[in-house]
């Protein structure tokens, strides 16, 4: 019977490969392969990672996502609020005008003097006024975001403004109501120590809203360098360089 295994060379021995080296006609440590792309040329690496690689945003583009970001917010905020303070107002006066309609009496006069005072007409027409001044405001924001950072190179101009404005309000209304507890806690207690009221309830007031313009400004500017952050583009793949193999060296020019 023949034997299958008969005139076959048996396996190599991974673990002998380092005794091998240096024996005559094998291959020496940390020799190039024959046609080997020479020192210094880039080499094939099969396992190199294509994984795209983010570089950093340049100066220029971060500077344009802070001012962005802070010029946008301060006027979203004031247009937001021209908006808000008519419609509460339409809502408010509205409701009061049908409840002293439905009591009449002593306070349909009120109401009657009041709108002698300032006419229907007239506040109509401050509130429409306010609301569309508040809607230029805020369109024009957001035109203005987006060619700043057009300008200073980033692409994602408008998924950097939707998404600096999202995180900006949400942050911007947390901040408020966390500045609203020293001011609110201040006024009495200058109050208390007899200072006049009226004095400190202006102060107050003023530092408050140099301290909103201040935070507003702050959050917006650092929302939109997050989202900048976030968004910019990727650079070439880490092993890019690697990923194709080495041209061939070109032969040498035969001697006379």
């Amino acid at each position: 019977m023949t034997d299958p295994q008969a005139g076959v060379t048996p396996p190599q021995n991974p673990y002998d490969a380092p005794a091998q080296i240096g024996a005559p006609g094998a291959p020496q440590y940390g020799a190039a392969p024959t046609g080997a792309a020479p020192t210094g040329a880039p080499q094939y690496n099969p396992y190199a990672s294509t994984r795209p690689v983010r570089p950093p945003l340049t100066p220029r583009a971060r500077t344009g996502a802070f001012i962005a970001g802070a010029v946008t917010m301060l006027m979203v905020s004031i247009g937001g609020t021209l908006i808000a303070i008519p419609l509460f107002a339409l809502v408010i006066g509205t409701i009061i005008a049908t409840v002293f309609t439905a009591i009449g009496g002593e306070v349909l006069e009120v109401l009657q003097d009041i709108e002698r005072f300032a006419p229907a007409g007239l506040l109509i027409g401050l509130a429409v006024g306010a609301l569309l001044l508040g809607v230029v405001m805020v369109v024009s924001a957001l035109f203005i975001s987006r060619g700043i950072l057009r300008a200073r190179g980033l692409d994602k101009a408008w998924p950097i403004t939707w998404a600096g404005i999202g995180i900006a309000s949400v942050a911007g209304w947390v901040a408020s109501g966390i500045l609203s507890v020293p001011i609110q806690l201040t006024g009495p207690a200058f109050s208390a120590a007899g200072g006049g009221t009226g004095e400190i309830e202006a102060v107050l007031g003023l530092v408050a809203a140099l301290a909103g313009i201040v935070v507003t400004a702050a959050i917006g500017a650092m929302s939109w360098w997050w989202m900048a952050h976030v968004m910019r583009p990727a650079g070439e793949p880490a092993g890019a360089a690697d990923a194709a193999p080495a041209a061939p060296a070109a032969p040498a020019a035969p001697t006379a």
